[in-house]
Parts: C-alpha cells; structure tokens; sequence
C-alpha cells in the first residue's frame, strides 16, 4: 500500500503496489490532506486522516475508513479537532487515534461498526500501537524523544515506563507482530540508521540497514522488516530468520517507488 505525492488539485490517493513497483490499482478517489493511513491486520480496511469533510480549514483533519478492496470511504469521526495517527487494534474493528484538543493531547479508541461512544486511554501524547494492541509508545513531553515511554493497555491500572537512556533517539518504532522485538529509526551515529532490540528487555541491539534507513515497517508474518532509503527512493528488505538464534539479512532492494511513502508490507 502506498501514499501517492498530491496533485495539483492538492488532494492525494492510495494505491496498491506489487513487489515489482507496478501500480496494480487504485484505492477510493483522491481527497484532500489524506495522511497517515494504516492497513486493518485483516486487509479489509484503511484508517486514514484526510480534510475532505472541511477542507477549507487548514489546521484539521478527521479519521475516515475506506474499504480496501472497493473504495468506498465514511467519516470515524466528524469534528472540528484535529485527528490523526490512525492504528488498528487486533480485531480490525477498533480504531485507536490521537485528537489535539484546547485541554490537551487525548488517545482515543473508537469501533467502526457502531456509533458507541469513543472511549478515552490516555490523556497526553501517544504515538505508536504495537502489534498486539498491548502496548502504546508516548512521549509525555510534546515532541521530547527524552521522556520515550510506554504504557501498557492491560487492566486499568496504567503507568508510563521509560525507555532506557540508550534510546533516547528512537523513532518510528514498529513492533514486530508478535512485540517480542521493537524496531525503530535513530539518528545516534548522525545518520538515520534502523535499529532491533527485544522487547521489552530493550537488549541485543542489531543494526539492520545499511547506508541509512527510515520509515520501516514489517511484513505480517514477521519474516521481513521493510524501510526506505533516506532519499526515499528504494524501498529495502531485510531478512529475518528464527532457526534457533534470531538471524537478521543483509538488506535487499525490492524496488524503487519514486513515491512520498511505504504503508504497509505485505506478504
């Protein structure tokens, strides 16, 4: 799935991909402000912020659905706010996403089969999902890669955990499907570069891309980890392999995109 560059009307679009780069097809009509969307782990739909309900505004967005396979898209949520961040739970039904309001930063989860009332899990900055839907990375300073932390979504009695002050630096984290491992993007040595380490002992540090890397994602099975070169110009696989001790590849070209941006890898 990837995110094509605007247009001159200003609005973007979603397309498939294959792994040759051939655009096998389009995804729904383009619409105005469209970021950040995040493929359902069942493939059937696509969370996605876009200003189509108010683009006149220029500091706002609202969380939409669209069916993956047909097109067709619908509001989650109509307001005035701004929305964004969209991630899937588990049950490809629940969304979770971050809503900027006059009180503050608030994660919000919301189904997209009803109209049930949006239910509120944290009252600050969240920022990455995991996989399983256990756990949610916060930075509890606006913009402070030095308060990383995260939270566990189990039970109701919720604390942040800091991050150790070696990753400090993380970004984009990804947790892999089954959240045994937590892969990310630093800039340490001065150039963006990908990293892995278990979760959530934060141990065996690995670099895995070469040259510099970013954006990274993983296949759903976790066999591959994905990320861009930081020209944005290929997209890169590395290989990850479970017999006995966990093996990383050395990274390979899958294609050249020529595209703002890889969504989501799969198999």
């Amino acid at each position: 799935l990837f995110h094509l560059p605007p247009s001159s009307a200003r609005a973007d679009r979603l397309v498939w991909v294959d792994r040759s780069g051939k655009v096998a097809a389009p995804i729904g009509q383009p619409q105005p402000g469209l970021a950040a969307p995040r493929l359902s782990p069942d493939e059937r739909w696509i969370a996605a912020v876009t200003m189509e309900s108010f683009p006149q505004l220029v500091f706002h967005g609202e969380v939409w659905i669209f069916d993956a396979a047909r097109g067709q898209s619908a509001p989650l949520t109509r307001t005035l706010e701004i929305e964004y961040g969209p991630f899937w739970f588990p049950d490809s039904k629940t969304v979770l996403f971050r809503r900027f309001t006059g009180g503050g930063m608030r994660v919000i989860s919301k189904c997209i089969e009803t109209t049930d009332t949006e239910s509120e899990l944290w009252q600050g900055f969240g920022d990455q999902l995991s996989s399983t839907g256990k756990y949610l990375a916060l930075y509890p300073i606006f913009q402070s890669r030095t308060n990383l932390a995260y939270l566990s979504l189990a039970g109701t009695n919720r604390t942040a955990i800091p991050f150790p002050e070696a990753l400090r630096r993380a970004d984009n984290l990804q947790w892999s499907p089954n959240d045994s491992l937590l892969a990310f993007d630093s800039d340490e040595t001065r150039q963006r570069e990908v990293y892995v380490v278990t979760f959530p002992a934060f141990t065996n540090k690995t670099q895995v891309s070469r040259g510099g890397g970013y954006y990274l994602n993983w296949r759903p099975d976790g066999s591959e980890l994905f990320y861009l070169t930081l020209d944005n110009r290929t997209l890169m696989s590395v290989p990850v392999k479970r017999d006995g001790a966990l093996q990383f590849g050395e990274p390979l070209k899958v294609f050249d995109p020529m595209m703002r941006r890889v969504i989501s890898c799969l198999p």
